[in-house]
């Protein structure tokens, strides 16, 4: 196969001054029309500070009027970017590059051999599965293992396989509804024929939309875009009863429940230890995702302040008092030297100004808790 530069083939300069930082992330295999320029959206998926500028970006032609499958280097489209830098060019001067090393271009509708496509596979028909909630207690916010990819006999599950392969997810933690009437979406496909697929947004959540085609060795058989909404199963965090403002989170004021989302949400708690003991800064209902920014850090006591410390031994209960010698949150253990001599405690604290010393059972460590 032809190993193309694509340094001197870049067309065109783009008028305006891209924002530093961004992210070019090269796909193993793509594919392209007969005699049709590849631009750069077309070989890597391109992200930055300013998602206008990195869509001119993507526009960036790599490849004029191809007629026949290539194969770029990851330092071609490099040299190509760095090309762009200056002023007035392209590129911002905080570029990264990453993904495969080479990609691989397939021209369809020619006479040129065919390479396939990453979301291309050929496969027996599969019935289509409702997909639904896992029953594993998989943790929040877990690396997923390699989802193995399912069989493709179907638009449908070719559009699945590239879900997957974008988010990471298995199967059963991907919701696909296409909205599209065509028969084309669940209609098998023979064996000599396949379904190459495009998302045309940068996210696999949420509206995504696909280009596809169905093609039989170089030849295009039907052509369809579809609509999709896709949501990404989660655990998420919700209160048990209404919490007021200033009030602190204990752990049986939330819960986990399963969810799907259509959209990420960076500001969710991802476990119950990262909102215990944070100080409510409005009123929360019951049953409410606990967001981050609803909520602070509380401090118990801060470094120098008097702390009353439950001194436990077995059956002997001694109320003391010391200056705590750092600030504490809710749980957190800190040292406490008694006011009254060099004594030092290491005291867990469980409310303002108050700790204790020792082992309490849950029952006893509740009570004091909810005395204040």
């Amino acid at each position: 196969m032809k190993m193309i530069k694509i340094a001197a083939m870049v067309m065109g300069v783009l008028v305006c001054s891209l924002a530093q930082g961004q992210v070019v992330r090269i796909k193993a295999q793509a594919t392209a029309e007969f005699r049709q320029d590849v631009r750069l959206g077309d070989v890597a998926t391109v992200s930055g500070v300013d998602s206008k500028q990195a869509e001119q970006l993507s526009d960036m032609v790599v490849v004029a009027d191809i007629e026949k499958p290539v194969t770029i280097k990851a330092e071609a489209i490099l040299m190509a970017l760095i090309s762009q830098r200056g002023p007035g060019g392209a590129v911002g001067n905080n570029l990264q590059i990453g993904g495969s090393s080479i990609c691989e271009i397939t021209v369809v509708n020619n006479k040129a051999t065919a390479m396939g496509a990453v979301s291309a596979v050929e496969a027996p028909a599969a019935p289509v599965v409702k997909t639904k909630a896992p029953a594993a207690t998989t943790q929040p916010g877990a690396p997923a293992s390699q989802p193995a990819l399912p069989e493709v006999g179907t638009l449908r599950d070719a559009i699945m396989a590239r879900l997957m392969t974008d988010s990471g997810l298995p199967r059963d933690q991907l919701q696909l509804d296409i909205n599209s009437t065509s028969p084309l979406v669940d209609a098998p496909v023979e064996a000599t024929q396949k379904w190459l697929v495009r998302p045309l947004s940068r996210t696999p959540q949420g509206v995504v939309p696909f280009e596809t085609q169905l093609v039989q060795g170089t030849k295009v058989l039907q052509r369809l875009n579809v609509e999709t909404e896709v949501k990404w199963y989660q655990k998420v965090l919700v209160t048990t009863d209404k919490i007021g403002r200033g009030d602190v989170i204990t752990a049986e004021k939330v819960r986990y429940e399963e969810v799907w989302l259509d959209r990420k949400m960076p500001t969710l708690f991802h476990t119950d230890k990262e909102v215990i003991g944070l100080e409510a800064q409005r009123d929360v209902d019951a049953g409410t995702q606990v967001d981050q920014r609803d909520f602070k850090p509380l401090l118990m006591a801060h470094k120098g302040d008097f702390v009353t410390v439950l001194y436990v031994d077995g059956p002997v209960q001694v109320q003391l008092r010391g200056r705590a010698q750092a600030d504490a949150r809710f749980h957190q253990q800190i040292t406490v030297q008694s006011d009254k001599s060099s004594d030092t405690y290491q005291v867990v604290m469980l409310r303002k100004n108050m700790g204790v010393a020792g082992a309490i059972s849950a029952v006893q460590e509740k009570q004091l808790i909810d005395a204040q």
